[in-house]
């Protein structure tokens, strides 16, 4: 009997030190996760396209707020300047445009932007986007559809910006992206805005 004993709790003893031991060895196996990166994008129809650059475009005062154009670029486009303006685009790729209203000439408020139908000119709104995917500057020929609603959201706003930007374009879908770096600036409020804007 008592040999029986010993035997028993001999084993409880020793599932007792395997237990301690396992969970000791769990603690140190403890592993951090890793920090997600976002990367710069836009996102249609379940595909992500990289960007690559952007820049903004100042057309001066509309009423009281300044008339900005956000542009970002995929790798696939050229930039052509003249005089230290937009001469032209180039090439084949991707991109998104917005035409917004800030309270600031030179960059963009801080905050969410909403897309406004009625064109009220307001800080913080946007009364036109056009985004293009696998489109040629040369033959006019890709995919092209204006969002219908959205907004684009501004996080930081110094020499690297970040913003993201979601919607619904023409066609039902949703439009999605993420921007973080830096954004060239063109100064065109002393010129005719109708004379110099620019589309895809």
């Amino acid at each position: 009997m008592n040999k029986t004993i010993k035997l028993f709790l001999g084993l409880v003893i020793l599932m007792t030190t395997i237990t301690f031991v396992s969970c000791e060895k769990d603690e140190e196996e403890e592993v951090t996760p890793p920090v997600v990166v976002l990367k710069s994008h836009i996102k249609y129809d379940n595909t992500e396209y990289p960007l690559a650059a952007g820049y903004l475009e100042n057309y001066g005062l509309e009423d009281s707020t300044y008339n900005t154009d956000l542009v970002l670029l995929s790798s696939g486009f050229t930039v052509h300047e003249s005089n230290g303006e937009i001469d032209s685009l180039s090439g084949t790729g991707d991109g998104i445009i917005f035409e917004m209203y800030s309270s600031q000439g030179d960059k963009l408020d801080i905050g969410d932007y909403i897309y406004d139908e009625n064109e009220t000119y307001a800080s913080k709104t946007i009364t036109y986007a056009d985004l293009v995917l696998n489109y040629s500057i040369a033959d006019e020929t890709g995919f092209e559809a204006s969002l219908e609603d959205g907004k684009v959201t501004v996080i930081s706003n110094g020499a690297e910006y970040e913003l993201s930007f979601e919607g619904t374009d023409e066609n039902g879908k949703a439009v999605s992206g993420y921007y973080k770096g830096a954004l060239k600036y063109y100064d065109y409020s002393t010129k005719s805005a109708k004379s110099k804007k620019a589309r895809f």
